[in-house]
């Protein structure tokens, strides 16, 4: 449910965070709910701001009782030091906002005293909670950035993805814990079990963290008007899906594939590879992929003699 914009950024409330807030007003804790607000949105806003400054199109962001989850463009296959920057600028602007509270209530202890206690505690526990390092977390967003620099980036997905789910049965089970033992916290197993599905959907988006990457990176070498180039060379047995996995920064490349007796059998370029990975070839070979260019070539140049 979309209920405003952002600076063009459509800001959704996510359905427990909103049961969470009727459970406040309800129970007399409205300026409770509207600290919360107030502390999440400064956080997101960070985020908004940081990947605006390196130029990366955000389209919405839910707000989570734990912070939030942005739709932007997906470009971090290319730019992991970027998205731990975007990542770590949330956390980083709650607990700027909650030094600066701090400082007001030290110089003004008289000003609304139990509003600003509570901004600055919410504002660290959203800071604190949101750098664990686990996704859909930030903490998680910026272990898998490191993680990226020698995994692809589905793999890295995968891995922080686990540790959400591991993290949120951790705390729900510690609320049955809570429960059993009667010092009941009900706000524990809620964000554990909403950790769990949120992880999960993480998990099952990293099937597609390879092909989105490599269609994000046609879209920007077709936007670009110059680029290095990279060669790299590559047994014939590599299947095409692992040779994609290879196109991690910004140039483009080029494929020497050679034998087992190092020999070179011939070139192929990073666009023939991408092409044979969106037609449904990625567990087949890249010398598979070879002989069939060369095939193709074949063919057309004596069609091409024919006509002459």
């Amino acid at each position: 449910m979309t209920f405003f914009s952002i600076g063009g950024v459509k800001i959704k409330i996510n359905l427990l965070l909103l049961l969470i807030t009727l459970f406040w007003i309800i129970t007399g804790y409205i300026w409770t709910a509207l600290i919360v607000y107030l502390a999440l949105l400064l956080h997101e806003s960070a985020h908004i701001l940081a990947a605006r400054g390196f130029k990366v199109r955000v389209y919405q962001l839910e707000l989570l009782p734990f912070g939030s989850s942005a739709m932007m463009d997906d470009v971090f296959e290319q730019m992991p030091l970027e998205e731990s920057l975007i990542a770590a600028a949330g956390p980083a602007a709650s607990v700027i906002t909650a030094a600066l509270a701090t400082t007001l209530r030290s110089y003004f202890p008289l000003f609304a005293p139990q509003v600003l206690k509570e901004f600055i505690s919410y504002s660290f526990l959203i800071a604190g909670f949101n750098l664990l390092p686990v996704l859909p977390l930030d903490g998680g967003r910026i272990l898998r950035a490191c993680l990226a620099r020698t995994n692809d980036y589905g793999r890295a997905t995968k891995i922080t993805s686990v540790f959400g789910i591991l993290l949120g049965l951790g705390m729900t089970g510690w609320g049955i814990y809570t429960f059993i033992s009667k010092k009941a916290d009900a706000m524990l197993p809620m964000l554990g079990v909403f950790l769990i599905f949120s992880a999960i959907g993480e998990l099952k988006q990293s099937r597609f963290e390879l092909a989105k990457a490599m269609l994000n990176r046609r879209r920007c070498q077709e936007g670009s008007q110059y680029m290095g180039v990279k060669v790299l060379a590559v047994k014939q047995e590599m299947q095409i899906y692992k040779a994609v996995r290879l196109f991690k920064d910004k140039n483009y490349y080029v494929v020497r594939v050679i034998n087992d007796d190092m020999k070179l059998l011939g070139t192929l370029d990073e666009t023939q590879i991408q092409n044979a990975m969106l037609g449904q070839d990625m567990l087949s070979t890249v010398g598979a992929l070879l002989k069939k260019e060369h095939a193709q070539s074949a063919y057309a140049q004596k069609r091409s003699a024919k006509a002459g």
